[in-house]
């Protein structure tokens, strides 16, 4: 899986000087990759508008790729995906950005909503992952915000928190 999709749809239109997009053509690279879920909560989901993240969430389930930390037709904005892996073991898995706050996107500020999307995926899953879109871009900084939001998302049950944003090592 990946926390940082740009969008893949032509619709919507951008006057964002970083606005990044790919053609519907990319879920099918993206399956053919192996790739059974994407992330969609990042700070570039929404460059081209909700319709085009709704579209890019629409070419990733025509591939039978999860869109998560997004609201679909079938999932609320925080509810996790959910895969079985050897041993009859399941994974729940959350994607949330840190940035901003929208009605599209899981983000960090929708705590209550987490909390309790978290709680209910420990009934059904043997491991909870959460995606987290943070961190300042090309520094390896480690900010306080991202300390206090992974202790908070352990604290309620996550097991495995991984990062992604900073286009650094």
């Amino acid at each position: 899986c990946s926390s940082d999709l740009c969008t893949i749809s032509n619709l919507g239109g951008s006057t964002n000087r970083y606005a990044f997009r790919a053609p519907a053509e990319s879920a099918q690279l993206l399956r053919r990759a192996g790739f059974d879920a994407m992330g969609l909560a990042n700070n570039h989901s929404l460059d081209f508008g909700p319709v085009a993240l709704h579209d890019s969430a629409a070419h990733l389930l025509r591939e039978e790729i999860e869109p998560v930390g997004v609201k679909t037709a079938t999932r609320k904005v925080c509810d996790p995906s959910f895969y079985s892996v050897s041993d009859e073991k399941k994974i729940a898995l959350f994607a949330i950005s840190a940035f901003g706050q929208d009605s599209e996107i899981a983000t960090a500020s929708r705590r209550a909503e987490l909390k309790i999307a978290i709680g209910n995926a420990r009934s059904h899953a043997d491991l909870i992952v959460c995606l987290v879109h943070w961190g300042i871009e090309n520094t390896e900084r480690i900010t306080d915000e991202q300390r206090e939001l992974a202790r908070w998302l352990i604290d309620r049950g996550v097991d495995l928190v991984v990062g992604s944003h900073p286009h650094c090592v």
